[in-house]
């Protein structure tokens, strides 16, 4: 069974859920944002994929069911389409989902000293809290 737990795990972490959760993590930490719609996470998801060599590229509308797959609700974001409202609550999800997923810490969050990233003692460099790499430098986007 341990082999195919870490199985399901690497597949997780290198799947497209992963990137999308990548992109939403860096979202999070962009300044004061208090709303994401959906085509602006499929950019973000979009520049990922690219960077990583992927041709996928995936619309705001799969971006959406991959957020109601998480469970992460989306609403009507004024007249640009639907997207997530950034509350702490929200924020808090996306950072545990992304631990689940093993994506790694955006370090933006943890140099603005983000409460959903830091930890006392450091050690944390996964999202939801878990040892290993750092992710890439997301001033690429």
């Amino acid at each position: 069974l341990r082999d195919q737990d870490r199985e399901t795990t690497d597949e997780r972490a290198t799947g497209l859920e992963s990137v999308i959760l990548e992109a939403l993590l860096h979202c999070c930490h962009e300044g004061d944002r208090s709303t994401l719609r959906a085509s602006e996470l499929a950019e973000a998801t979009n520049t990922i994929l690219s960077r990583k060599g992927h041709k996928l590229q995936v619309s705001p509308e799969t971006v959406g069911w991959k957020l109601r797959y998480f469970r992460l609700r989306t609403e009507p974001i004024g007249s640009g389409g639907n997207g997530l409202w950034l509350l702490d609550d929200v924020r808090r999800r996306i950072h545990n989902l992304a631990g689940e997923y093993r994506v790694p810490l955006d370090p933006q969050g943890a140099l603005q000293g983000c409460p959903h990233c830091s930890n006392s003692t450091g050690e944390r460099q996964f999202a939801g809290g878990e040892g290993g790499k750092k992710s890439e430098d997301p001033s690429e986007f």
